[in-house]
């Protein structure tokens, strides 16, 4: 994350290099559309006994 943080040119790029990265991304956005925050995960990680994704 530092690293995509550090070469990201704004959010979508930012959020692009995550997900190349192979990480899960979730974002939250308000209703016009603006990044408000997001959630990152390793693939596989899970919640609830391995029920639902982080």
């Amino acid at each position: 994350m530092r690293t995509a943080a550090a070469l990201a040119y704004g959010d979508a790029d930012f959020l692009e290099r995550l997900r190349d990265a192979g990480l899960r991304v979730r974002e939250r956005r308000d209703d016009d559309g603006t990044l408000l925050g997001y959630a990152v995960a390793l693939p596989g990680d899970r919640a609830d006994g391995g029920t639902r994704p982080v």
